[in-house]
């Protein structure tokens, strides 16, 4: 089955991704099946198709356009790591921490250099 047949039926449940950095290029819902139909075969390495992950909601405090607004948001958290290795024989493997983005639920985009999100940190609470 083609990608484009696979999300057809519920294209809102998909994000479609094109390996760039800074945000704003990412593709939701009716505009995934359009796109990946002009996507060349030799192209299709440049992207990942992935299933939306629906997170938990939360209230957050962020300052948009230099004025703090409270939202309901969502947040995503990534993990860093360092691996080195030498003629296939690994040297160093460690976690180098993490990252923390929060953006407003009504958001696809997750870029903060693009404006779309904010970085925050963990708060743990009992």
């Amino acid at each position: 089955m083609q990608a484009a047949e696979w999300v057809s039926g519920n294209p809102e449940n998909y994000v479609l991704k094109p390996q760039r950095e800074g945000g704003g290029n990412n593709y939701f819902g009716s505009e995934i099946p359009k796109i990946l139909k002009t996507i060349r075969q030799d192209e299709q390495n440049a992207y990942i198709l992935m299933e939306k992950i629906l997170a938990q909601t939360h209230s957050a405090v962020l300052v948009v356009n230099g004025r703090a607004e409270r939202l309901t948001s969502v947040s995503e958290v990534g993990r860093y790591g360092i691996c080195f290795a030498d003629n296939g024989v690994l040297k160093s493997n460690k976690d180098a921490g993490y990252l923390v983005r929060t953006k407003a639920e009504n958001i696809n985009e997750g870029g903060v250099c693009a404006g779309f999100a904010c970085l925050n940190s963990l708060v743990l609470e009992a």
